[in-house]
């Protein structure tokens, strides 16, 4: 049987000097923090992770700098890259790091009872080193989204090679000559924020109420560190129409729908 202690953060905004100091603190040994996190953990904190045994960051593109710092503070601290998004029960690949040469990290391998694969546009496997969409198939793949059929009909598919259904990422990838998979990047115009998904297709996207005038544009702010999202439409005049408000990501997906409903 194992087991350990769960130490949780104090309520309010992660601060990375308050949390180095806590892991310090309570003798934290293990953390999987968000990428974006580990990162500001590695710039202010670094002294207090010696502690940890193990560290899996995820969620975004991990810094070859901030590994090595880690691995050159902290010889015995294991440094694990993760990947997987929440449609495949938040992990599905992983790799320990050894070995840093400043290169881009990869990805790495499938865990057990998952199965990667890079496809091209029709489904089908690209040649090795080729380029394509990765795909994730295996017992921890989400059904779909509730009370969406047209993004799960999207994104969830039977998987031909395997058993049950995959998901497609959106994520470019590539599977190395030594086979280990490197991330590319998006296929679309998501980018990520704060650890939080910003589909800037969705603000871009001409309202009923703008026809006829320019093209959208997304303005990004973070007052206070409270990043928030608007949407500007600009008329060939040069004068701003009415718009929808500025939203925090927290709850941006329904902001811009919203605002439609109040002006129809």
């Amino acid at each position: 049987m194992n087991g350990a202690r769960l130490v949780i953060a104090p309520a309010g905004r992660p601060d990375p000097s308050r949390i180095g100091q806590l892991i310090a603190a309570r003798e934290v040994t293990f953390m999987a923090p968000s990428t974006g996190v580990f990162h500001e953990l590695v710039r202010v904190a670094l002294p207090n992770l010696g502690g940890l045994r193990l560290a899996t960051p995820g969620g975004d593109v991990l810094s070859p700098e901030a590994a090595r710092l880690v691995r050159e503070a902290h010889p015995s601290v294991r440094l694990l890259n993760s990947y997987g998004p929440t449609e495949a029960t938040i992990l599905a690949c992983c790799i320990e790091l050894d070995e840093l040469d400043g290169t881009p990290i990869p990805i790495g391998r499938p865990l057990p009872g998952y199965s990667v694969y890079v496809l091209d546009e029709g489904g089908r496997p690209v040649e090795d080193g080729a380029t394509g969409e990765i795909w994730i198939g295996g017992p921890g793949v989400a059904r779909g989204y509730r009370g969406d059929p047209v993004r799960t009909a999207e994104r969830f598919r039977p998987n031909p090679y395997g058993l049950g259904s995959m998901y497609g990422t959106g994520d470019r990838g590539r599977v190395r000559s030594d086979g280990e998979l490197m991330f590319l990047g998006r296929l679309d115009r998501q980018v990520k924020i704060a650890g939080q998904r910003l589909e800037l297709g969705r603000w871009s996207t001409p309202s009923p109420h703008t026809q006829g005038w320019g093209p959208q544009r997304l303005s990004l702010r973070s007052p206070s560190r409270d990043i928030s999202a608007s949407s500007h439409t600009w008329s060939p005049q040069g004068n701003p129409p009415p718009g929808p408000p500025s939203c925090t990501l927290s709850s941006w997906p329904g902001c811009r729908d919203s605002w439609s409903r109040r002006r129809s």
